[in-house]
């Protein structure tokens, strides 16, 4: 494989475990349930959390327009409270303050290492973007808390194609107006990111925050910090 350095044109971000996380969410719901009077014990709160997740994660392509993510999440919320009531824990609330429950548990953030890591590219004259099994909002999340210009957004549920698949990251490459081989993708998932971006022809790294992944030592790094030195090790 060749890792010239002057073939690097641009470097692009996963979103969610890359750039951003959700901010201890079963704390939140946690706190959304108390306030519609619901005392649910923390366990029963992530248990449901989690398949809730697991049910977005699912469904996530149906979000590629504001109006299907709104029925998406509605969906999600019944989910929620469909999982709650069958732990014993019912609430007679419409469907509108389910969703209400729902959003306010979520709330997205941005990695302290993440624009760090986002201006060193662009110090560097490197393209940068984001390539994410996301829903619509992705492009508004990221506006609102990276205050950069991304030179592209590629979203799986508008793209139709999850980030699984060789084709969704061709069409990134195609959007960054580069060959894939003038791309590195960096992810904090194996198959998705490291194996998926591989496949289409990009460079790629996996971002290992838990550090359970050393086998894969040679395009591993543990936070967004290790990658300029990576970058220039394996590219440079």
């Amino acid at each position: 494989m060749n890792h010239s350095r002057d073939k690097i044109r641009g470097v692009s971000f996963d979103a969610y475990g890359t750039l951003v996380y959700l901010d201890r969410p079963f704390e939140r719901l946690a706190q959304e349930l108390h306030r519609i009077g619901l005392d649910v014990p923390m366990d029963v709160v992530t248990r449901v959390f989690v398949k809730e997740m697991l049910f977005y994660r699912d469904h996530h392509l149906e979000g590629n327009t504001p109006e299907n993510l709104l029925n998406l999440r509605h969906a999600c919320a019944e989910v929620l409270f469909k999982m709650l009531a069958q732990e014993g824990y019912g609430a007679q609330i419409s469907r509108e303050e389910q969703l209400e429950v729902l959003m306010g548990a979520i709330h997205i953030a941005l990695y302290e290492d993440a624009l760090p890591a986002v201006d060193w590219c662009l110090s560097q004259g490197l393209a940068t973007g984001v390539i994410s099994n996301w829903d619509c909002s992705l492009p508004a999340t990221l506006k609102q808390l990276c205050p950069r210009e991304f030179a592209c957004v590629v979203v799986s549920a508008c793209e139709g194609v999850e980030k699984s698949d060789s084709e969704f990251f061709l069409r990134a490459a195609h959007c960054f107006d580069l060959p894939p081989s003038g791309i590195v993708h960096i992810g904090d998932e194996v198959d998705n990111d490291l194996y998926g971006a591989g496949q289409a022809g990009m460079k790629s790294v996996l971002l290992d925050r838990e550090g359970t992944q050393g086998h894969l030592a040679a395009h591993r790094i543990m936070d967004l910090k290790e990658f300029p030195e990576l970058f220039q090790r394996l590219f440079g």
